[in-house]
């Protein structure tokens, strides 16, 4: 009996642990489509200025056409991504040239990680770093 409860105990904590490192990328754009189910400081803004939205990139575009319109919770995580982007195209600059020379937005991120044990001295760390902090849901 003491097992199953240390069990569910463990069970319980994972579960917990992943919502809370999910929630970080579903506050930028989350992952649904049509803006109804995105939750965070830019939840509010994806709904009210970009109602039908087909996806993240899509969410982050019509984001940035109206940063000028966006909540200070919303443009203070728009701002917090703009320089971890930076951070990454700054280390990964070369890692970005030789294996992902197309890729936009979270393009990037996915490409790198796809060439993850190709990338550079330079570039792992970073991304290693970054994603420590809660930050890989960024691009």
């Amino acid at each position: 009996m003491t097992q199953m409860i240390s069990r569910s105990r463990m069970v319980g904590a994972a579960l917990a642990a992943g919502l809370t490192l999910g929630v970080p990328a579903m506050a930028w754009a989350g992952g649904a489509p049509s803006g109804h189910a995105y939750r965070g400081p830019c939840a509010d803004d994806i709904r009210s200025l970009c109602p039908d939205l087909d996806d993240r990139d899509d969410a982050r575009r019509c984001l940035h056409e109206h940063a000028d319109q966006v909540s200070p919770g919303c443009a203070a995580t728009m701002e917090t991504r703009r320089q971890r982007h930076v951070v990454v195209r700054n280390a990964c600059a070369a890692d970005i040239t030789a294996f992902c020379p197309d890729a936009e937005g979270g393009d990037v991120r996915r490409c790198l990680h796809q060439h993850r044990r190709e990338l550079s001295a330079n570039c792992v760390p970073t991304l290693d770093a970054l994603r420590r902090h809660g930050s890989e849901t960024s691009n």
